[in-house]
């Protein structure tokens, strides 16, 4: 038994896969949001993931702490992914990227903007998935309007961040970003994305997207490969047992972009495209395998209660 745990707005990232990629598995999983965590009188023993935590705030994540903890007690031998305390944040992340030495670009809170920004750069949100919300930026100027337009649209003033740009284009103009997908003690190269513009998202077939060939052998050279050199030590500086990595490479090293607890593990069959098939097919074998061997099958202990407690103070 596998439990896979979520936000109510995260959750449907892994249950939309449970009717078709992962049939083979699904009666072996359950998909609980934390709320009902809560609410169970009695817990299965087996294998838990835990994710989202980009959704959370820190109240939430200290309650998600004591769940771990107690699975934990109750049977040492059940394998549990990403226990909440050791998650990194998208910012602390980043910032400890930059300091020490990994990536050559700086992240920025709003009251830090200074004559030390390096540009250009762009804004996005700490705990969204939905990448920047800004075109590249130029000068101090154009970013402070674009905050004050951000912050009086209803974007959570204290989410905001500024992130320097790092040009990783080729000498051909195309962009490149690669994913890496971290299953307990496994980590698997997972697709690679090229394209023309900085911001570069995986093909759609529902935006008219299409790839040529050489694309698409790119991809499968990289899932027929290995993950490059020091993604797994960013996966430990996150705190990150289960999730996907998504970096580039400048010299010869990595630059980590973010590294994202509840990832959507395969594309909708509506979204990718026909020459990618097989792409497609790669990403639904290494989680199924990774299923597979993360399902605890250790003898059936007694029930697992919870208790929980909120402490005395105002939530983060």
């Amino acid at each position: 038994m596998i439990v896979f745990l979520a936000t109510k707005a995260g959750l449907s990232s892994f249950t939309d896969l449970l009717p078709n990629f992962l049939r083979p598995v699904r009666r072996r999983i359950q998909a609980l949001t934390y709320g009902q965590l809560a609410g169970l009188g009695e817990l299965p023993a087996a294998t838990y993931i835990f994710s989202d935590f980009e959704r959370m705030n820190s109240v939430q994540i200290e309650l998600a702490q004591q769940a771990f903890e107690q699975i934990r007690n109750h049977g040492p031998e059940l394998i549990l992914l990403n226990e909440p305390a050791r998650y990194k944040p998208r910012f602390a992340f980043m910032r400890d990227l930059y300091e020490r030495g990994i990536n050559p670009f700086n992240v920025y809170r709003v009251h830090e903007i200074g004559p030390h920004v390096r540009y250009p750069v762009f804004v996005r949100l700490e705990n969204d998935h939905t990448g920047p919300r800004t075109d590249l930026l130029t000068n101090e100027s154009d970013l402070r309007l674009a905050l004050l337009q951000a912050t009086l649209g209803a974007v959570p003033f204290q989410d905001l961040m500024v992130v320097e740009f790092v040009d990783t284009r080729r000498p051909d103009g195309y962009y490149e970003v690669y994913a890496a997908s971290k299953f307990g003690c496994d980590l698997k190269p997972r697709h690679k994305n090229t394209h023309h513009h900085w911001i570069v998202k995986g093909p759609n077939r529902g935006r008219g997207d299409r790839w040529d060939p050489w694309q698409v052998q790119e991809d499968r050279d990289y899932q027929t490969g290995q993950v490059h050199e020091g993604i797994a030590e960013a996966f430990e500086l996150a705190g990150i047992e289960w999730g996907r990595a998504d970096y580039a490479i400048i010299d010869g090293k990595p630059v980590i972009y973010e590294i994202n607890s509840n990832p959507v593990t395969v594309p909708q069959p509506d979204k990718y495209l026909l020459e990618r098939q097989d792409s497609q097919d790669h990403m639904v074998r290494i989680t199924l395998d990774a299923l597979e061997q993360l399902d605890s099958h250790s003898p059936p202990h007694p029930g697992i209660q919870l208790e929980f407690w909120l402490r005395d103070r105002q939530p983060a």
